[in-house]
């Protein structure tokens, strides 16, 4: 009785930092579940309302017609449920700014909206646009 005690203790008091964490749903992995294309976003909070994101997008070759895929990373500041990731394609010779809507439409979906200038990142047959759903909802 007494090991299960100190065994209980030990265990609380090496959990301490992990509780007390504050939980947030935002954080977390989200994909999409559209067939013949592939999008995920990873959110992980900084501080405060900012996050660091992260997305992908995929879409397979077919037969002769070619595929396509890129991603992007950067921070985004949340106002309410919303967003928009900017981020500078890199060496351009004039400064292009791609630029995505994120707003969170339901809980555990996120709706990405591509705006403008983000074909360096991933190409002319794909795009940041589409709802992704977290990988937590169906728990």
């Amino acid at each position: 009785m007494l090991r299960t005690m100190i065994f209980a203790g030990a265990m609380l008091a090496a959990s301490g930092p992990v509780l007390s964490q504050a939980f947030d749903e935002l954080e977390g992995h989200y994909s999409s579940q559209t067939p013949g294309r592939e999008l995920t976003a990873d959110l992980k909070r900084i501080d405060g309302t900012r996050y660091a994101v992260s997305l992908s997008t995929m879409t397979p070759m077919r037969g002769d017609v070619g595929g396509c895929g890129g991603g992007i990373d950067g921070e985004v500041v949340l106002t309410g449920r919303r967003g928009v990731l900017r981020v500078a394609e890199p060496d351009a010779p004039t400064p292009r700014v791609c630029e995505i809507e994120l707003r969170f439409t339901a809980p555990y979906e996120l709706s990405l909206q591509e705006k403008n200038g983000c074909t360096y990142f991933h190409g002319a047959a794909c795009e940041f646009t589409g709802k992704v759903t977290h990988d937590a909802a169906g728990l």
